[in-house]
Parts: C-alpha cells; sequence; structure tokens
C-alpha cells in the first residue's frame, strides 16, 4: 500500500469531487498533499478529464504555465476519432478568435499554443498534423520560451479570458476538466492574485484543485483570500491510528513496531512510509529521516514567535506527549485561559499541530529537533533540572502514574544530574536491557486487583515475544532479586515473582524507560487494558469479568467462573448467572476472558457481538478470536474411568520398581497412558479433563538410589522418560527458577511447560500406569464438574435405551484402545452381556427421598442389548435375588443366564450406566416437573 492509496479517503475524496471553480487543499509539509492528488486522478469520475499533476513554482507566470499544460493533458483526452477531434478544436479555435480584444486574444493564442506543444510532446508531431492544421491560424510563430512570453505578457482581466476559454473548452469536449496542482504556496504575488480571481471564473465544469502548505505564510495569506471569495479550503489532516495500523498490516510490519511508528509519524504518510522501509530493512526506526523541508517549516514558525513565547515552547519540549491542561499551567505559570491563547498560537503559527487524537501538541520529529538539535546541552540540563521537581509534586498531588509523565521520563532524565536522582529511580535507570525486558514482562503480566505476581514461565517467554529478549532468564532473575527489584516464591505447582519498585517516580521511570529501549508502548496489566480496549465494547450488558494473559483453557474458565459465582449473593442468584470463556489473542498475545452475565438473553447477544462484530471493530487489527464456551460449563462423564477401574480391579494394581530404568518406563507408560485416553475423548471433554496435550516425564535421580525428582511435561505427544541430572543449588521443590533451569539444559522446548512436579522418596513400589493416569483423570473429572449444574436424567425408556447403548460402545471402544496400548491385560467378555434395566417410583414423602429405584439384571448372551423399562406406578420390580418365573415375569428372557444383578436409587445406577457419578446427575419425575 503506497502513500497514494492510502491517501485515496473516500471522505477527503468526495469533500474535493463535490466542488467546482478552485479547490483548495491544505495540510503540513510530510502529510501526503502531493500524493492525495495522484490518487485523485486515478479516482475521479468517468466523465472527467483529468490532467496530469502540476507542480507550481514560485516564478511569474507559472499558474498560466501550468493551466496550459493541464490543458493540453486535458484536450489529448478527449479526441476519440479524428472526426471527433476535428471538431473539438475547431471550437477551441472560435473560443480564441473571439476573444473581446486584441490583448485577451494574444493570451488566448499563448494558451492554445502551450497545449499544442504539450499534446506534440506526447504523441508526436505527425499526430498532430490534423491539430495544426485546424489552430495554425491562432498558433504563435516559435519565439522566446513560453514561460518568458507569459513572464513578460500581463493582460487586463486575464482571469476572466482565462476562465471565459476553459469553460469553453469543457462545452466543446462535452465533459468536466479537472487541473491538479500542488504547492501553490510557492507562487509569486501576480500569480497568488490570479488565482484567488479564478475561483469565480471557471464555471460548473472546471475543477482547479491546488493545494497549499498552510502552516506557511503564503499558505495561510492563499487560504484567507480564497475564504473571501467563498471558496473554503479542504484540510487534509493527519492519518487516523486505524488508518495507519491498516497501512502497517497490509505491508505486513510486526506489530511490535507498530506503537514506535505511529508515535514517531503522527499520522504524517511521509514518516509512515519511510518506517515503513527501514522496518522491511530490518534497520532501527531511530534513523528515519526528517527532510529539510519539514524542520524549516518549523523553524520559519519558531523564529516568528517572540523570547518569551520561545522560551515556554522549549521548557515543554521534553514532553513526548502533551501534560494535562493543570498540570501545564501550573509549570509554565499560566492561568487556564492564557494557557488556552498560548496553545492556539501554536497551533496558528505552526509549532503545533492537531495531532490525529484531536489534541494539539508537537509534531514528535519537530519536538525531537527542537529538544536534541535545536536546545543546547546546558539549556536541555536547565529544564531537566525544572521538571523533575515539577514530577516531584505533581506525584505527591495525584499518586498515580500518568503515562504522558512516563514517557516523557527517559529525555527528562538522560539530561538530569545524577545527584538529583532518587537511588531508586538511578537503578532503575542503570537497569541492563535484559534485566529491564523481564521487569517490563512481569508488569503487562500481573493482574491490577487480581494477581500481583507472574509466572517465571511466562516472563521469560513473555519477554522474548513482546521485548525480543534473548538473555539468560536465570542469571538476570537472579540479579535482579540480588539488587532487590524482584521476589521470587515457588511451590510444587507454580513459580512465581513479582517486581519491588518502591515509588511511583521509579515505577514511572521504569516505564517510560523501558518504551523508551524497545519502542513499545508499556502497558502495566496488560490482559485489562486490552480488555477494556477491544473486548468490553462488544459484550454489552455483564456483571463482571476476569481477564488474564494466557490461554486459558476450558477447566480454567470453568473454574474462574466457579470462583466468581461462590461469592454472588443467594444461591439461587448463584443459579441464574451465566458466563462466557472467551480466548483469543491480541497483538500476538493470548489473552482469556471469563465474563458473566446476570441473564441468559444477555449472553447470547454477547456472543453475537463478539463473533459478529470482530470484523466492523475499530480494534479489528489488533486481535483475532480462537474459541468461546458457554458458561457453566456442562459436566463430563468421568464416571466411566471409575468404572474401568472397578471392572480391571485397577485401584490395588501396583508395579515393582528395582532400578532408574524401570521407573522411567513407567513414566513413560503413563505417558502413552495419557495419550490413549485422551483419543477416546471428544475436544470438549479433553479440554475439561486437562487432556487436549500430551504429557512426558523427566526423572532426576539425585545419589540416593531410593529418592527421585519427577517432573511432568505438557507437550505435544507422548515421548520416552528423560533421566538428567537437574542442576540447582536449591532444594527442586523450593526452587522458583526450577522450570527455567530445565529449560537452559535443554530438557524442555520452547513449545512444553512444567505441569507439577514431586519428590518420590521410595521408588521400590509405584501404582501401575493406567491406575495413576485414571486416578489423575478422575480427580480432575470431580474438579471439573464440582458445583456445576446436574444433568438431567429424563425418564424416557427409549432415550434412556439409546444413551446406555452410546456409553456402553464408548467404554467398549476404550478397553479396546488400553488393551492395544499394551495398558490392560485383555478385554472383559462381559462387554457382550445384555442389560435389562427397570425403573420403579413411589410418592415422594418425608420419609422416602428418592422416589425413583432402579434394577439392573445382566444376561450373558452375548448381544450386548439394552432394554430399559418404566414399571406402572406402584408396581415394585423383582428382587435381586430373584430367579426363574419372577425374572421371567419382569422381562429376562433366560433367567438362568443373569450373571449379576443390581439394586437402588435411580439416579446411582442410571449415573454409573451414563458415564456419571451419582453426584453429577439429576432424575427428572414426569409427575412432578419442578421437582429434581
Amino acid at each position: 500500500m503506497t502513500p497514494a492509496q492510502l491517501y485515496g479517503r473516500q471522505s477527503d475524496r468526495d469533500a474535493v469531487a463535490s466542488r467546482t471553480g478552485v479547490v483548495l487543499v491544505t495540510g503540513d509539509s510530510g502529510i501526503g498533499k502531493t500524493a492525495f492528488l495522484g490518487i485523485l486522478n486515478t479516482s475521479q469520475s468517468s466523465g472527467d478529464l483529468v490532467a496530469d499533476v502540476q507542480v507550481l513554482r514560485s516564478t511569474n507566470g507559472a499558474l498560466r504555465n501550468a493551466i496550459a499544460t493541464a490543458l493540453g493533458d486535458c484536450l489529448l483526452q478527449s479526441a476519440q476519432d479524428e472526426t471527433r477531434q476535428r471538431l473539438v478544436w475547431e471550437r477551441v479555435k472560435s473560443s480564441v478568435l473571439r476573444a473581446a480584444t486584441a490583448a485577451q486574444k494574444e493570451l488566448g493564442r499563448m494558451l492554445i499554443t502551450r497545449a499544442t506543444e504539450v499534446v506534440e510532446a506526447k504523441i508526436g508531431k505527425e499526430a498532430t498534423t490534423l491539430i495544426r492544421g485546424v489552430v495554425d491560424e491562432v498558433l504563435l510563430p516559435p519565439r522566446a520560451r513560453f514561460e518568458e512570453q507569459l513572464t513578460a505578457f500581463t493582460v487586463p482581466d486575464a482571469a476572466a479570458e482565462i476562465g471565459r476559454l476553459v469553460r469553453d473548452v469543457a462545452l466543446a469536449t462535452e465533459q468536466t476538466l479537472v487541473f491538479p496542482m500542488d504547492a501553490a504556496e510557492r507562487l509569486g504575488r501576480d500569480d497568488r492574485d490570479l488565482l484567488v480571481e479564478l475561483s469565480t471564473e471557471l464555471g460548473p465544469h472546471v475543477r482547479l484543485i491546488v493545494t497549499a502548505n498552510n502552516h506557511q505564510a503564503e499558505g495561510q495569506e492563499l487560504q484567507r483570500l480564497l475564504e473571501g471569495r467563498n471558496s473554503k479550503p479542504h484540510e487534509l489532516g493527519p492519518l487516523s491510528h486505524h488508518d495507519v495500523e491498516d497501512w502497517l498490516l497490509a505491508e505486513g510490519v510486526a506489530r511490535n513496531q507498530w506503537f514506535q511508528i505511529i508515535r514517531i509519524a503522527d499520522g504524517y504518510p511521509l514518516f509512515v512510509n519511510d518506517a515503513i522501509r527501514l522496518a522491511q530493512s530490518g534497520l532501527s526506526l531511530s534513523t528515519i529521516e526528517t527532510p529539510t523541508s519539514f524542520q524549516s517549516v518549523f523553524e520559519h514558525s519558531f523564529r516568528r514567535l517572540d523570547a518569551g513565547m520561545q522560551s515556554r515552547i522549549s521548557q515543554i519540549a521534553a514532553f513526548a506527549d502533551p501534560p494535562p491542561d493543570d498540570y501545564l499551567a501550573e509549570y509554565l505559570g499560566l492561568s487556564e485561559f492564557e494557557l488556552l491563547i498560548f496553545e492556539q498560537k501554536l497551533l496558528d503559527e505552526g509549532v503545533f499541530i492537531r495531532r490525529p487524537d484531536g489534541v494539539n501538541w508537537f509534531h514528535d520529529r519537530r519536538r525531537a529537533y527542537l529538544w536534541n538539535t535545536r536546545l543546547t546541552t546546558k539549556h536541555r540540563q536547565a529544564v531537566a533540572t525544572a521538571v523533575l521537581e515539577s514530577f516531584r509534586r505533581r506525584l505527591e498531588q495525584k499518586p498515580v502514574i500518568e503515562a504522558w509523565l512516563a514517557v516523557s521520563s527517559p529525555a527528562i532524565l538522560a539530561e538530569a544530574d545524577v545527584n538529583d536522582l532518587d537511588p531508586d529511580v538511578s537503578r532503575v535507570v542503570q537497569t541492563p536491557t535484559d534485566q529491564l525486558a523481564l521487569l517490563a514482562s512481569m508488569i503487562e503480566l500481573m493482574e491490577p486487583g487480581q494477581n500481583q505476581t507472574a509466572s517465571t514461565r511466562e516472563i521469560a517467554a513473555y519477554a522474548s515475544r513482546r521485548f525480543s529478549f534473548s538473555g539468560d532468564p536465570i542469571a538476570a532473575l537472579e540479579a535482579l532479586e540480588e539488587r532487590g527489584m524482584v521476589a521470587l516464591a515457588s511451590n510444587r505447582y507454580a513459580s512465581v515473582a513479582a517486581p519491588v519498585i518502591p515509588s511511583n517516580f521509579a515505577y514511572a521511570a521504569l516505564i517510560g524507560e523501558a518504551q523508551h529501549r524497545f519502542g513499545l508502548q508499556l502497558i502495566p496489566g496488560r490482559a485489562l487494558r486490552s480488555f477494556e480496549a477491544f473486548i468490553k465494547p462488544l459484550l454489552g450488558r455483564f456483571d463482571r469479568a476476569r481477564i488474564s494473559l494466557q490461554r486459558g483453557t476450558l477447566a480454567d474458565h470453568s473454574a474462574t467462573f466457579r470462583d466468581e459465582t461462590a461469592t454472588n449473593g443467594t444461591a439461587d442468584r448463584r443459579r441464574s448467572v451465566c458466563g462466557l470463556g472467551i480466548t483469543l489473542t491480541i497483538d500476538d498475545q493470548p489473552v482469556s476472558v471469563t465474563a458473566l452475565f446476570e441473564d441468559s438473553a444477555d449472553r447470547i447477544a454477547a456472543r453475537a457481538s463478539l463473533t459478529d462484530g470482530f470484523q466492523s471493530s475499530p480494534a479489528r487489527n489488533h486481535f483475532q478470536l480462537e474459541r468461546i464456551d458457554d458458561l457453566p460449563a456442562s459436566r463430563v462423564r468421568y464416571g466411566r474411568y471409575k468404572q474401568l477401574m472397578e471392572d480391571h480391579q485397577l485401584e490395588r494394581m501396583t508395579v515393582p520398581i528395582h532400578s532408574q530404568s524401570e521407573l522411567a518406563d513407567l513414566l513413560y507408560k503413563r505417558s502413552v497412558a495419557t495419550e490413549v485416553l485422551a483419543s477416546s475423548l471428544d475436544d470438549y471433554e479433553a479440554a475439561a479433563l486437562g487432556l487436549d496435550r500430551g504429557r512426558r516425564f523427566i526423572l532426576d535421580i539425585r545419589g540416593e538410589p531410593k529418592s527421585a525428582a519427577v517432573f511432568e511435561i505438557e507437550t505435544a505427544r507422548a515421548a520416552p522418560t528423560v533421566t538428567a541430572a537437574v542442576v540447582s543449588e536449591v532444594s527442586l521443590l523450593d526452587d522458583p527458577l526450577i522450570e527455567l533451569r530445565l529449560r537452559a539444559q535443554g530438557l524442555i522446548s520452547a513449545e512444553e511447560r512444567l505441569v507439577r512436579w514431586t519428590i518420590h522418596t521410595e521408588t521400590r513400589n509405584q501404582t501401575g500406569a493406567a491406575t495413576e493416569t485414571i486416578d489423575n483423570l478422575i480427580e480432575q473429572g470431580r474438579k471439573f464438574n464440582r458445583h456445576l449444574p446436574r444433568v438431567p436424567i429424563r425418564l424416557d425408556a427409549n432415550v434412556l435405551e439409546e444413551d446406555i447403548r452410546q456409553e456402553m460402545a464408548t467404554l467398549s471402544r476404550l478397553e479396546d484402545e488400553l488393551v492395544q496400548g499394551g495398558l490392560l491385560q485383555q478385554r472383559l467378555a462381559s462387554r457382550e452381556d445384555s442389560l435389562l434395566v427397570l425403573l420403579d417410583s413411589a410418592e415422594p414423602s418425608n420419609e422416602r427421598w428418592y422416589p425413583w429405584g432402579a434394577s439392573t439384571f445382566w444376561t450373558s448372551d452375548g448381544c450386548a442389548q439394552i432394554h430399559v423399562r418404566v414399571l406402572p406406578e406402584g408396581i415394585e420390580p423383582p428382587s435381586i435375588f430373584a430367579r426363574g418365573p419372577e425374572l421371567a415375569k419382569a422381562g429376562v428372557k433366560d433367567a438362568s443366564n443373569v450373571t449379576r444383578s443390581g439394586s437402588g436409587i435411580a439416579s446411582a445406577e442410571l449415573s454409573r450406566l451414563l458415564g456419571y457419578e451419582s453426584e453429577d446427575v439429576a432424575i427428572q419425575d414426569p409427575r412432578f416437573p419442578g421437582y429434581i
């Protein structure tokens, strides 16, 4: 995407295309006026004749020369065939001959002679034979250069004559003529006056579009003169942040460079284009070029101001972002009214610009020029001393970190006397870049009001992605801890770190220093800020939300939802609350949002808004939606695994371990068992039970053959256990940097993460691979299902038969896979048994809490059929000890083949048959719809 393409904004094109006569387009240097004219040329109506862009000059007669050249361009485009060409040029000649005076006729002859020369230069002398044959009698003989003729020749009412001539040409061609011209501020006095007079002479079918720099006195004067003729200018403002982001996205610029480019460019296409060139070449954005003409405009504006104004401007040149008005007024010693006059004066003089965010302030490149080049070292030091003192007062009055103060602090601190700095601030400024990257990562990862620490694993990985950190995270974190700038802690499940920044000024300095060194906007509590900016506007009406900078799983969202609703008023109100678990990436960073709603209709609206609104959202360049889960989640059928353990008597199964290699082999079998179990689940169940990714293990044995440290690693696929001597100077359980040490030794890849680690003091007997894996899965299932709405079981015989049949098939398939994987010895023959389920009912009462009972009878017939019968009310099922006729009467065809039977409350018996635990289900009594 070129600057011209980008500046083809429809709103600007429409504003200009809707006008006739002289249309003045204004803007600052670097704003892309020439580019705008270029795109305008390709976007005019197909019925328009658009000339090439003419760049105006200061020589006298330059405007008439440009008009004549543009006229030639348009006449060349109008010729469709020889007949049409002859007709148009006949009318042109007639117009010249109809001039009221000899002087006006001579002016017309000059213009048409120049127009003919333009046509001839483009298509050749032979091709213009017909044209010259038509207009030869009005063409001037070759004498001096045409520009010199126009300079020497003055005609009263030249504007009226030029206007009459171009109107006649438009009438002859039957099309609108468009003359684009650039740099009108360069025109001399006479040409400027002629341009102003033309504004009322061109008629409805001629459009003379001229651009001018309204930050120069000549451009401002031209604007005033045209406004006096009711010709209102159209101002090209800086590109909005969204426009620039669209451009950067189209050019494939890395997102971590967007902030710096947007800051440098301030919406000016000239700088955006140059920054893209540097980024694509791998060069530093600090080498961006600032044209001399761009600075000369500022220099000219600056010199027009009196000494007092220049002094005040110098005092604020270090502020990369504009401070709030109350600070500026106090700092500069101005009243609120005087500050308004001060800012307007600087805007009028071109020292300030109106930035894309609507704020009046320096363009960043001009501010940098003023601070770094125009001010002397001594001057900068004096300003830094004054600003430092004002910062201290500000932080005492308003003890929050304001973005403008943080971003301006590096320039101030770089010029300040070291003796003027607080020790904490000095420590921040002197922090090595690799350590600063880790501190900055902690600040962005921490969640204000929720979690004041960050995982050491996430810190290192985040610093690598966000701040291009490539150093040794262990050494850097240990150095920060030694310097008292971070605190570290650990347990068997997590290792965390937190920054220790004693003062607000040091905290602001840290934010500013990180932004300065990395060229990124540092966002404390980035997850919450990203939510506020991008997600909250799409959610509509919601109760509250929890946000984190990580790719949350379904289990994570469900646990967060459970924790949030546990404190949400009464039990009835908690049951009415629903939610969404949203997983997405914002600026290439995973983000999780768990949002709670009081009403399901609000949740439905939010889901629709999220899925449909991303494409139309102003922040569309920043995020990508990955998945949305409704909350509360549905319970998962982990009971089938408990049933599997009971059927195969796995509860008491242990494996004797005599060597390190046998323990490693057992751990590998656990990895395989996890993979086999995961393959039997759908995506939802795998996510809920924590089996959406594989597992592998690292085994560390330290001297004692009876003790070992086992590290469980989340990975893509099962892999053999790695045996290694993990290097750590402290106990592995207490080492807050243990995962980083494993990475440093090449034991964990970038895509893997440490799930948990344990110390085994006795390695001679271990739980079997299948048993341990299923135990963990049951534990996770019980944890996931806790407090979720129970699964209703409708007492419909046909529905129950189909549901039980599907569950039996799943259990059978799972058993086959475990046998094939070597985790079970053999398939149970009883899987081919048929089942009869009898449901009986009694009226609910205080004495009988469970009105529905269930009896099960398994028949060894090899048919694997499922039958469910709902007995008439008051009819008792046969006893589990019944035989012969009694069973036959109940529906058991061959009572002698009954291998096992059971009886109990319906919820307990049916939950086992459906793969649940009894606490997961609730019977829906058809007689009492409100009873569950």
